[in-house]
């Protein structure tokens, strides 16, 4: 099947254990990646364990599942998505910097089924052009 991956560096002045914070908050996910919208999210202790989640590419509309998983406590998620048609993973890498932290959000998806294999090229060309238009933002958002 065929897939993609994307990835984009930003810093934010925030410090890890912030940044850390904001990432266990299903709505963060909306902000740095091809999630539009979360619901049913759901949380062990102060850990995002998962939530459903919905987007649009072009005419579509993609409604699935993530699944959060915490790769190094404290500096790396990964979200694993799923839909129908796609499946793939989220990860964000938090690095403490002098001045506050570096996120890298990465994207891998790949076509899951024939059809969605036929329309892959514009799907991934879709959500892979705006990641990095996103994390910007989201970082911008954070400056303090």
């Amino acid at each position: 099947m065929p897939s993609a991956t994307f990835h984009h560096d930003a810093a934010t002045p925030l410090a890890v254990a912030e940044l850390w914070a904001l990432l266990q908050v299903a709505e963060t996910w909306t902000k740095i990646g091809p999630v539009e919208k979360v619901w049913d999210a759901r949380h062990n202790d102060s850990h995002l364990e998962g939530f459903r989640w919905s987007t649009s590419v072009g005419h579509s509309q993609y409604e699935g599942t993530a699944d959060a998983e915490i790769v190094d406590d404290g500096s790396r998620m990964k979200l694993n998505l799923a839909t129908r048609e796609l499946v793939g993973a989220l990860f964000a890498d938090i690095t403490a910097q002098s001045d506050g932290s570096q996120l890298r959000v990465t994207l891998a998806i790949e076509a899951r089924g024939m059809l969605a294999s036929l329309f892959f090229p514009a799907i991934s060309q879709a959500v892979g052009s705006g990641l990095s238009t996103q994390v910007d933002a989201f970082v911008s958002s954070l400056e303090i």
